[in-house]
């Protein structure tokens, strides 16, 4: 498997081309010590076993991996079972391919391989790594002849401390029944606007958050390191992924709430789907900001 560094005096990233495009591992170096940001992934066999990966044309869950869209049935392969649910698109899954290297900054390429997907399309992924930390910037273009919906996501998984603390402004979330689908709009039982961080290791939690901002921080007192996370105007929603006694957890900018699709040919407000015109194109960006407390 190849592996492509990216290394300067701060910082040192390791990506993934051929598993899903992701990041092996990124470890920032503070003073003679250097810490996993994102969790070090050692020889991932799956792209759920990395540190990253993107989240292209949706992100998250479709329910039963099935949508009508302009009055036809799209039927999506059920990708990982034994979710019962199209989960995270197809970019995560496939091989993508090196457009553009140096050494600061790597573009990966992927055309869609999926055909259930009726839509052709794009993807590029441009990871830059700066003084302070990593840049990742996704695309997506519609290749085929008429409108195709999509959204777009990042999925990091960062190291799990038992002190890590998270900072951002998600006074809603969205609750979820058994199967991870959500159900309804709800206070966040343990944000306080006054005091806006939790605890990581205090909540089990798979849901995804309104995310206004577009930032979060997270707080690994024990190093006395923190990352600041800042994404585009419209990652509105950010997954909280927190699964009991793992040694990682997910903050995940996106730009499309859970089972989008389906919710915005329900009526539903506020689903974050994007309709892309012929050749149209969506962006976003997520960059990984490291400091010292």
């Amino acid at each position: 498997m190849r592996i492509i560094c990216l290394e300067n005096a701060d910082s040192r990233l390791e990506l993934l081309p051929s598993l899903g495009g992701g990041i092996k591992s990124y470890h920032y170096k503070n003073g003679a010590t250097s810490y996993p940001i994102l969790r070090d992934s050692q020889m991932p066999n799956s792209p759920g076993d990395s540190a990253y990966f993107p989240l292209v044309p949706f992100s998250n869950r479709i329910r039963n991996g099935r949508f009508f869209w302009q009055n036809k049935l799209v039927s999506l392969p059920l990708n990982f079972p034994p979710e019962k649910h199209a989960l995270h698109g197809f970019g995560w899954q496939s091989e993508w391919q090196i457009e553009n290297q140096s050494d600061e900054q790597v573009t990966l390429l992927y055309r869609n391989t999926c055909p259930d997907w009726r839509f052709d399309f794009e993807a590029r992924q441009t990871f830059t790594l700066t003084e302070s930390g990593i840049n990742v910037q996704l695309q997506v273009q519609n290749l085929s002849d008429e409108q195709m919906p999509c959204g777009l996501g990042f999925h990091p998984y960062f190291t799990r401390t038992p002190d890590v603390e998270v900072f951002a402004d998600v006074s809603k979330m969205w609750s979820v029944d058994e199967e991870c689908l959500p159900t309804e709009l709800v206070d966040v039982p343990f944000y306080n606007a006054e005091h806006p961080k939790w605890l990581i290791a205090e909540h089990e939690l798979d849901n995804a958050l309104l995310n206004p901002s577009g930032l979060a921080s997270i707080n690994w007192p024990e190093w006395g390191i923190a990352a600041d996370i800042v994404s585009s105007g419209n990652c509105q929603f950010l997954v909280c992924y927190s699964p009991k006694n793992a040694d990682f957890f997910c903050l995940e900018p996106v730009t499309n709430c859970t089972d989008a699709f389906n919710r915005y040919n329900e009526g539903a407000p506020e689903t974050g789907l994007t309709v892309l015109p012929p050749f149209g194109i969506l962006e976003t960006q997520m960059a990984i900001k490291v400091r010292p407390i």
